[in-house]
């Protein structure tokens, strides 16, 4: 039961034939680890952390969206808590609050 074969993209409607003549790839396959297959789930778990550290760039250039310098936290009990803002927030040179990734897990199990 090898399912490899049957999870890849034929890209060779799209390509020109000069890449095909320069010995582009043609197949490519799902990089998602499919659940059964090797290696495990945690690996494309953990694999998909070190690429949220990718796709958050240099937080310090401010040209990225997802650039911070600071924290602010609005925790229930302090004297300013707000319970419309989110408990913990970074917050951009500019005082205005920088962009997050979040990214939940999910067996796609039946509820």
């Amino acid at each position: 039961n090898d399912v490899w074969s049957y999870t890849g993209l034929d890209f060779g409607p799209i390509l020109s034939e000069k890449d095909l003549e320069e010995g582009k790839a043609r197949w490519y396959h799902w990089v998602r680890m499919l659940m059964g297959c090797k290696p495990s789930p945690y690996i494309a778990v953990k694999m998909t952390l070190v690429a949220e550290e990718v796709f958050g760039g240099d937080r310090h250039d401010e040209g990225n969206p997802y650039q911070w310098t600071t924290t602010r936290t609005n925790l229930p009990g302090s004297a300013d808590y707000y319970p419309g803002k989110s408990w913990m927030e970074k917050i951009r040179k500019d005082s205005r609050s920088a962009a997050d990734l979040f990214t939940f897990v999910d067996v796609e199990g039946a509820m």
